[in-house]
Order: structure tokens, then C-alpha cells, then sequence
């Protein structure tokens, strides 16, 4: 199995980057567990979609079970988070509480204080900027 990131890029274009690609396994390997620490790139970062897929050979395969995928911050939260619309944006206001990406148990989420949502014009585009501390 062989897990890969499909990136289309504003242009339209798409790539595919590796992932994972785990040592072969057979039935008789049972369940197995995987870890990978990769960097959000600028390829990534100025994406339009990104999707996560994994392949069996040249095939997608569609039976694979995900169970407890992490994202996490390597370095710190930033101070801000952009979302694709200003109304999204505005669904939060200075005082509320965001929670960061955790894993389902919530013991490893940050909790952080809104302290500014506004309006930005990015790519030619409105995009909702929400700041925080914490």
C-alpha cells in the first residue's frame, strides 16, 4: 500500500506526492501501524484541494481502513488561520475558543483565544482571517 497526496495547483494542474510508502505487507502481516512526519510545503500551502488516497499497485484502492489520523503542528500553532470565506470568518469573534487539530481523545488539542477576525484580499479573492493567541 502506498499512501499519496493528489495536489491541483491554482493553474489547474495536479501532482501526485508520495506520502507513505511502507515496506510490502502480506495478509498474514495483521494490523500494522504507520507513522510519517512530513513539512506543509508552499506547493501545498497554495493548493486549491488536496486529497489523500492510497494505492494498491497502479489502483487506487478503495477497502483500506484509516484509524486515527494526526495532524499536528511540528512548530508551533502561527497566529492566525485563513478560511475560504468571510462569513465562515465571522462565525467567530475576540473571545472565542478555538481547539487545534488533536486526535479524537482530545489530548493533545491546543486551545486558543480569538482576538481579531477581518477580511482579506488574497489571490484576487475575499478570504476570512481569524487571529488568535494561546
Amino acid at each position: 500500500i502506498i499512501v499519496k497526496l493528489v495536489i491541483t495547483n491554482p493553474s489547474g494542474s495536479i501532482r501526485y506526492r508520495d506520502l507513505l510508502r511502507p515496506p510490502k505487507q502480506h495478509a498474514s502481516s495483521g494490523w500494522v501501524t504507520h507513522t510519517k512526519t512530513f513539512t506543509v510545503t508552499e506547493e501545498l500551502a497554495t493548493a486549491i484541494d488536496v486529497k489523500l488516497i492510497t494505492m494498491v499497485g497502479e489502483s487506487v484502492a478503495a477497502a483500506v481502513d484509516y484509524d486515527d489520523i494526526k495532524i499536528e503542528f511540528k512548530e508551533g500553532l502561527g497566529q492566525e488561520i485563513l478560511v475560504d470565506s468571510p462569513l465562515v470568518a465571522k462565525c467567530w469573534g475576540p473571545g472565542e475558543v478555538l481547539i487545534t487539530p488533536s486526535t479524537n481523545q482530545y489530548t493533545d488539542s491546543k486551545v486558543v483565544h480569538v482576538v481579531d477576525v477581518s477580511i482579506r484580499i488574497q489571490d484576487g479573492k475575499e478570504v476570512g482571517v481569524i487571529k488568535f493567541e494561546g
